[in-house]
């Protein structure tokens, strides 16, 4: 248990080589969901398995990299008399006087201001902690008032797709309709001036040969 003069709280430690995406929280959101009887006792067997598995996912507040072991570089080339080994041991007084504060007192302030841990413990009892490929309803549409509201919201999403493309179509019509009018407008007024030019040319040659 961690005690300060600002909070009381529970600290986990895990220890590994790599984490995947959530792991950590969700570790902790079923290791807490099975030892207050919300989550089934098989239920934490069950999480390991390849089937899909309602897992809880614990706040994020409070999660902490609290150290970084280099095991593996210290074994290859901390002996070898070149290379120091990479070790927090002389520094451990300086590292915890830092995280508690700078780290550890912002988590248990923000904590006490916001409830995170304590609202998130609400939420355990909405679990339906199943197991298998088919999602419960509250996944999938929330019961039949919120799954007729989707459908509702998808029809009038398509109605408006629908006229949008419509009035585009339109739109792309009228455009068509007034260059095809520009269109025959300038064809006209070309051949009214070609006319107009050959007569003309026409005038001054004759015009020449009267001068002749």
């Amino acid at each position: 248990a961690v005690v300060s003069t600002q909070s009381t709280g529970i600290r986990i430690l895990l220890h590994g080589d790599s984490f995947i995406y959530h792991q950590i929280r969700k570790i902790v959101g079923m290791t807490i969901a099975v030892l207050r009887n919300v989550a089934p006792a098989d239920h934490l067997k069950k999480s390991f398995s390849k089937e899909r598995t309602d897992v809880p996912l614990a706040p994020g507040l409070g999660l902490v990299l609290d150290e970084v072991r280099m095991t593996r570089y210290n074994k290859k080339f901390g002996e070898d008399g070149i290379h120091k080994p990479l070790v927090w041991e002389p520094y451990e007084e300086k590292v915890t006087e830092f995280k508690m504060n700078h780290i550890l007192s912002v988590i248990h302030k923000k904590e006490k201001a916001e409830s995170t841990m304590f609202q998130w413990l609400q939420t355990l009892k909405k679990h339906t902690f199943y197991t298998g490929d088919v999602l419960p309803s509250i996944l999938v549409g929330g019961g039949d008032q919120k799954s007729e509201t989707n459908e509702q919201s998808t029809e009038e999403q398509t109605e408006k797709q629908a006229e949008k493309q419509t009035e585009k179509q339109a739109g792309i019509e009228n455009k068509t309709e007034e260059k095809s009018s520009i269109s025959d407008q300038t064809e006209k007024e070309s051949d009214g001036n070609g006319r107009h030019s050959v007569s003309g040319l026409k005038e001054s040659i004759h015009d020449a040969q009267s001068f002749d």
